[in-house]
């Protein structure tokens, strides 16, 4: 597999809940019958900047993101949501199962929001991506932090998935790559990148040579190709590497859904 995805789980205790500062919007909780479709809006623009988050369906919405859950949105003082969190309050416990905040404001009144429960739970757990600032900025920063390695991911059809890539990449170079797939001969072999043209070629001068894993690792940004370079995964020139390294984009990669 090409690498896994983190995420990171933070537990506050009650002193902990301190508001960051104030903010002039306001929330608002909805169930999984009352959600408004602007909670998927505000999914897609954070899945935007992320790679490989899911594409989530109503009926996905509903059965696995939300549940018995609730959903509480951010909005703005124009009355523009910013953010949500969906969460459950039990046995003196509130649970964060996703924070997604679009705008500082969003940040600090989301987290404002679990602080206004201080008087009813002991404990606040959130799961959080790994690159959320929230910890920083908050007072106290000696919590309970713990990171898990998730799911992995596989590029399956090398060509397919470049072509793709290459649609929304403002690369304007030309880069030779040779893959090694145990699994999959389909991937086998050296392709020409050029801007919004892939094709599979008989030269083999130039190239960066690496596994399906380090291909995979390396587009979906879990590794810089120099980072792979230095532990031995990427074999070619420094020159070649750092054409690749114009090829990927700067999204993080991130998956927030369970199966």
């Amino acid at each position: 597999m090409g690498g896994f995805r983190l995420f990171q789980q933070v537990i506050y205790t009650k002193k902990d809940l301190i508001p960051l500062k104030n903010t002039n919007g306001i929330i608002k909780r909805f169930t999984k019958e009352t959600c408004p479709a602007e909670l998927n809006e505000l999914y897609d623009r954070y899945a935007n900047n992320h790679n490989g988050m899911l594409v989530r369906k109503e009926e996905w919405w509903k059965e696995r993101c939300i549940g018995d859950l609730w959903i509480a949105i951010y909005y703005d003082e124009n009355q523009v949501p910013q953010g949500y969190l969906s969460y459950e309050v039990k046995n003196e416990k509130m649970k964060v199962e996703e924070f997604i905040p679009l705008s500082a404001e969003a940040r600090h009144g989301l987290w404002s929001f679990i602080c206004q429960h201080d008087s009813m739970i002991n404990e606040a757990e959130l799961v959080l991506n790994p690159n959320e600032p929230l910890p920083f900025l908050l007072r106290n920063p000696r919590v309970k932090m713990e990171r898990y390695p998730y799911f992995m991911n596989r590029i399956v059809n090398v060509e397919n998935f470049l072509k793709e890539y290459l649609k929304n990449s403002e690369f304007d170079d030309r880069l030779m790559i040779t893959i090694r797939d145990e699994q999959a001969d389909w991937n086998n072999g050296t392709f020409l990148v050029e801007r919004h043209d892939i094709r599979k070629s008989s030269a083999v001068e130039n190239t960066l040579k690496m596994d399906i894993n380090t291909l995979s690792a390396v587009l979906f940004g879990i590794y810089t190709p120099k980072a792979l370079m230095e532990m031995g995964k990427i074999e070619g020139t420094c020159e070649e590497t750092f054409k690749l390294e114009k090829l990927i984009n700067d999204k993080i990669p991130f998956f927030y859904d369970f199966f």
